[in-house]
């Protein structure tokens, strides 16, 4: 009972309409896809131990620009960072067991294992006399403390070495002296000017140097010369040298570098006895 024209009208009106419908269902499509985007899910279970933007805030990312909405930690597992200095970080290698203590428990050591050792090193002050060049190492806690938190201060001793009843003498009992002065001639004083003047004489000619130490005997000093194996902050790990019970003289550097000489005379007082580790 149309037209043709009012046919064709009514046709077009339908093909618009199934058009707009497309395009409509195209942007809820997208809608649905951008709401996708905006929901972030963790690939780990933990806890928030930051949260930076709350429900209904808006959150902004780029390609080159993050906006950190909140961050997840497991707790559990919990690493400490430190920087070791580029003459010890040779000396660190992977599975070294750490000794980690943490301000916020006092009085309590914690043990930790490395597990990551920085290949670049952290430069601070390039270029100035404060140039500090360390290394980052990773040290896993294995000790879980429900009360650990992200960001605690820690101060971790990584254990490189370990010696087994072996003796030891303090740091500052070990000297050095020339090789071919080890015993003093009997009836034969030594000045500090004579020597002066001989090593002014022959510059050129530098004695081999030995470490020694001096130990007590009949109230005088025998001096030793010793092999020495791996140190900690306070001593020396002793090869070979002195027995175990041997009483060391420890003292001001100048004094056991130079002064003290092999069987002085001494007046001293005794100390309390450390000869194993």
């Amino acid at each position: 009972m149309l037209s043709e024209a009012e046919y064709e009208a009514v046709q077009a009106s339908y093909e618009a309409a199934e058009s707009n419908t497309r395009q409509a269902q195209a942007s809820v499509n997208e809608a649905k896809d951008a709401l996708d985007k905006t929901r972030l899910h963790a690939d780990m279970d933990g806890t928030v131990s930051l949260l930076n933007k709350e429900e209904g805030e808006l959150a902004l990312g780029a390609q080159f620009q993050e906006d950190v909405i909140m961050i997840v930690a497991d707790l559990s597992r919990m690493e400490a960072a430190i920087e070791v200095d580029e003459n010890d970080i040779i000396n660190v290698s992977l599975g070294d067991t750490a000794e980690v203590e943490i301000d916020a428990f006092p009085d309590t050591l914690f043990k930790g294992e490395v597990t990551q050792i920085a290949n670049s090193a952290t430069v601070r002050g390039a270029g100035t006399q404060e140039q500090v060049t360390n290394f980052e190492v990773t040290v896993a806690l294995l000790d879980y403390n429900e009360r650990f938190r992200p960001g605690m201060s820690t101060t971790v001793d990584v254990i490189t070495e370990t010696r087994d009843n072996v003796i030891k003498v303090p740091i500052q009992a070990v000297t050095v002296r020339p090789k071919d002065k080890l015993e003093k001639k009997p009836g034969v004083e030594e000045h500090a000017e004579s020597e002066d003047s001989e090593a002014e004489q022959d510059e050129s000619k530098k004695p081999e140097m030995i470490e020694v130490v001096f130990t007590v005997n009949d109230n005088k000093a025998v001096m030793k010369p010793v092999k020495l194996d791996i140190s900690d902050d306070t001593h020396y790990a002793v090869v070979s040298g002195i027995e175990e019970g041997d009483e060391v003289i420890t003292g001001p550097f100048r004094v056991l570098s130079s002064t003290l000489k092999d069987g002085d005379l001494l007046e001293y007082e005794k100390k309390k006895k450390e000869t194993k580790q």
